[in-house]
């Protein structure tokens, strides 16, 4: 099985996605590298993107570990209903960047997913969202969702055990 790494914003979080890479034991992983990376761009094409993503995955039944802008580029993903997804890891989520309708877009997708397909990772002062209010959201959603608490005051997620126990479940 595929599985897709969806990196933060930042060109800095390339380094993250290939160590997802690396340290994850399964064969098939593939780091997706957003288009503003090389062409210098200020913002995420997210239709571009999502078309993009579409090819990588092709027909094959897919993991997805997201970070950050991932996650929300992961949930517009979801939408597609074509697209078969089997488990779902969440990183970071930037409350702090989203407004009403991303928090929307998240709530109604995410309400669909099967608590045992979603793990969320939330550092506990990760400064785009705190672990506190990433759990009041996530359990506004779903109450059986898993958001883990990791201690951590910054944006970095280095949880490559953790993620790789979730996914062989």
């Amino acid at each position: 099985m595929k599985t897709i790494v969806l990196p933060g914003f930042s060109p800095s979080n390339r380094d993250w996605a290939y160590e997802i890479k690396e340290k994850i034991s399964s064969k098939e992983i593939f780091v997706h590298e957003w288009r503003h990376w090389e062409a210098d761009l200020k913002s995420l094409a997210l239709m571009t993107e999502l078309e993009n993503i579409k090819k990588e995955i092709g027909d094959s039944k897919v993991n997805i570990i997201a970070k950050s802008v991932g996650t929300r580029v992961c949930v517009n993903l979801l939408l597609d209903q074509e697209i078969n997804i089997d488990k779902i890891i969440l990183c970071g989520i930037p409350l702090r960047g989203f407004g009403k309708k991303t928090k929307d877009l998240f709530i109604g997708v995410l309400k669909t997913i099967p608590n045992n397909r979603i793990v969320c990772f939330q550092n506990e002062n990760d400064p785009w969202g705190k672990y506190i209010l990433v759990d009041k959201f996530m359990k506004g959603i779903n109450t059986k969702i898993k958001v883990y608490k990791m201690n951590r005051s910054d944006h970095h997620y280095p949880y490559y055990k953790d993620f790789e126990k979730f996914l062989n479940k």
